[in-house]
């Protein structure tokens, strides 16, 4: 946030020199922010930067007036409709974070409403805005809250795993960084996470906070290479990554798809983010409590665990793709959507042999090297690499069952489909060993 003047007689600067002072101590003491000096020595232009304690977002700023005064309604008009008189709790003022320095590259830009910076200028420091005149210029209007390094791949990192070295190694920097400064940065605990792919293929951070900052939500870093620093022809399923004339100038090297599966799924992560945002906003709350309900559906079914299972990623591919082909619609509910999810998974498409052709991949070409094939929105990603035909039959089985449980009026559908845990081995009356 940049303070200027415009170029007038009567207004030669905007705040007097004599009150940099005050300004810097009221910015540290009441708001813990940063103040830094630009322009000159005639102090025509200051450069604040406003950081508000996490502890203290929610307390009281500024009083208002009575709910019953003309001056009231005012106040709703500025601060937001859901906000009360004497107490902010939809959350804005949690979203005045400071943006970090140039020179900090683990600095994350977050938005400073327009509403917050006006009060605390005009109301707090005793500035006057005049309209037309360009008193108050925002740097900070967006919100990133990626962190960007500086360029760490180079051609012919995905050969033979010197990807996944670098990015093994660019975690291990990250976890050192936190637990160097984890008292500063109220962290319990930084610990490695594997989500069940070979080796390390699939490693995160899960950052767990103190329980003063939150005691439910955890942070998971994961790692993904920038964009177009892999060719995208190099994770086709029929291209070869791994070289191997060190053994001997005579073998070649034959097609890698699981390789470059996993090469598929970290290049496009941002763009299938995306996709599902989308999809769940434009599905509504209904849509989000079905997949609830099918998460609980597959964890009592132990669908979900282990490796070659349906994950809760590939489930929310599947129910945006349900809704762009129109067979969920945000009208219904969720009991509606769920039952319809059971029932295109149980007796649609096969994954097995049906599906229509995508970009860049066609089906054919997934066919001769997966046994299930089932897309992400980008055409790249066959997120069932890992999924057997058997698996895949088993899953169709138990939503065929679900959908007659469902039917039969004489059954208490809801405690035998989520209330119940139901293993493979508990379905059957008798088993020999």
């Amino acid at each position: 946030m940049t303070m200027s003047t415009e170029d007038s007689d009567d207004i030669p600067t905007l705040v007097p020199i004599g009150a940099k002072r005050k300004l810097q101590n009221e910015v540290c003491t009441e708001l813990g922010g940063e103040y830094k000096e630009g322009g000159g020595e005639d102090g025509s232009c200051l450069i604040v930067g406003i950081r508000l304690n996490s502890d203290a977002c929610f307390k009281l700023i500024h009083r208002g007036p009575e709910a019953n005064l003309p001056e009231a309604a005012q106040f709703r008009q500025l601060w937001g409709d859901k906000s009360e008189l004497r107490r902010f709790k939809d959350g804005t003022v949690c979203e005045a974070s400071v943006w970090g320095s140039n020179s900090d590259p683990w600095s994350v830009r977050r938005v400073v409403t327009r509403e917050m910076i006006v009060y605390l200028l005009e109301k707090r420091w005793g500035l006057e805005r005049k309209e037309g005149r360009g008193d108050f210029v925002y740097l900070a209007n967006d919100v990133d809250t990626l962190i960007h390094k500086q360029r760490m791949l180079h051609t012919g990192d995905h050969l033979n795993e010197r990807y996944w070295r670098k990015k093994l190694t660019y975690l291990s920097l990250i976890a050192s960084h936190l637990t160097e400064h984890r008292t500063q940065l109220s962290i319990l605990s930084v610990q490695y996470r594997t989500t069940g792919e070979p080796g390390l293929y699939c490693v995160s951070l899960l950052v767990t906070p103190e329980p003063s900052v939150g005691k439910k939500a955890k942070l998971n870093i994961i790692a993904v290479p920038e964009d177009k620093a892999i060719k995208l022809s190099r994770c086709y399923p029929q291209a070869c990554n791994i070289r191997s004339e060190w053994l001997g100038k005579q073998i070649e090297g034959g097609a890698t798809p699981h390789y470059n599966t996993l090469l598929a799924r970290d290049m496009t992560v941002r763009q299938n983010y995306e996709y599902i945002k989308s999809s769940f906003e434009r599905g509504g709350d209904n849509m989000r409590h079905a997949y609830l309900l099918l998460c609980v559906w597959l964890q009592q079914r132990q669908l979900s665990q282990g490796r070659g299972t349906l994950s809760r990623f590939t489930l929310s591919l599947y129910l945006c793709r349900l809704l762009a082909r129109k067979k969920l619609n945000p009208s219904m509910s969720s009991y509606q959507m769920l039952r319809n999810v059971w029932v295109q998974l149980s007796s649609s498409e096969d994954w097995t042999s049906d599906g229509t052709d995508s970009e860049p991949v066609t089906m054919e070409t997934y066919r001769q090297y997966f046994p299930v094939v089932f897309v992400d929105s980008t055409g790249l990603y066959n997120v069932t690499s890992d999924m057997s035909k058997d698996f895949y039959l088993l899953l169709k089985e138990e939503a065929k069952l679900a959908v007659s449980c469902l039917d039969d009026i004489n059954l208490d559908s809801f405690r035998l489909l989520f209330m119940t845990p139901a293993p493979f081995l508990r379905q059957f009356d008798h088993y020999i060993w």
